[in-house]
């Protein structure tokens, strides 16, 4: 029986535990905003660019970034050279430590994502700007209503 690796493989670009995160910088084509989250013991608050945000709509965003998922595997020749990412998303921990994903030109659909400086898949362009415009809805209405 043959298997495909990257059909067994987890492809989620990046599962944190929201209770490990305090803040998350976004920087996306068209989209850019901070969400913060503030821990008091067991209760927490939520912020996107410093206006309280409901937990629901908030919620709803961090499961959207959680649930990016990776579409393939890069090729073994790419290489970024001197360009800059398109985008990029730095998780803050709540340690102090960060996680950073950036977003390069991969071909005309997809964008390389990079870990922490090392990649190995590609995601789809449009889930990055279906993202965008959650986001920028979330920003306008942060309480959700």
């Amino acid at each position: 029986m043959e298997v495909n690796p990257f059909d067994i493989l987890e492809k989620m670009t990046n599962l944190i535990a929201i209770d490990t995160v305090s803040s998350i910088d976004i920087n996306l084509p068209g989209a850019s905003c901070t969400l913060d989250i503030q821990h008091k013991g067991e209760k927490m608050r939520f912020f996107i660019n410093d206006k309280e945000a409901a937990e629901k709509p908030f919620k709803a965003i961090y499961v959207e970034l959680s649930a990016l998922s990776v579409d393939g595997m890069i090729a073994s020749s790419y290489s970024v050279g001197s360009s800059s990412p398109s985008g990029t998303i730095v998780y803050t921990l709540t340690d102090g430590s960060a996680v950073t994903l950036a977003y390069y030109p991969y071909d005309d659909f997809n964008y390389a994502v990079f870990e922490n400086g090392e990649s190995t898949f590609y995601i789809k362009k449009t889930k990055l700007s279906a993202l965008s415009e959650k986001l920028n809805a979330l920003a306008k209405n942060p309480q959700g209503n």
